[in-house]
């Protein structure tokens, strides 16, 4: 826990690998049917940009593709998708050999499709 590196609320998780192995930061979810969920987390490594070779998005035993969106002051957004299941499940990040990497705000939603509309190019 550190309360100096914080994406939102009080404090961020403090996760470190050491040299030759990669460290697991996960919890158990039964979300109960096989829809699609967006898992999240918010990462901090030195204040430049956070890469596949930091820290990964972690479901049911593998790395998930990771989308990585920087959102400022040296914080990025870390996106995927996943199928739920009706079991227990881990939920999570990867942390690579030898990172020190600040997550905080992670979250896993039920993911809607559907069309999304933007007002941005609109006159």
């Amino acid at each position: 826990r550190d309360t100096g590196t914080k994406f939102a609320g009080s404090a961020s998780a403090k996760l470190v690998a050491q040299e030759g192995y990669v460290g697991s930061y996960t919890q158990s979810v039964n979300v109960g049917d096989a829809n699609s969920y967006n898992l999240s987390a918010y990462a901090y490594t030195t204040g430049s940009a956070v890469t596949s070779s930091d820290v990964e998005l972690f479901y049911n035993g593998s790395t998930i593709a990771t989308t990585y969106t920087s959102v400022g002051g040296g914080w990025y957004k870390l996106t995927g998708t996943i199928t739920g299941a009706n079991a227990s499940r881990d939920y999570g990040v990867i942390v690579k050999s030898g990172k020190t990497v600040y997550v905080d705000d992670m979250s896993l939603n039920n993911y809607t499709s559907g069309t999304l509309t933007s007002s941005i190019f609109d006159t």
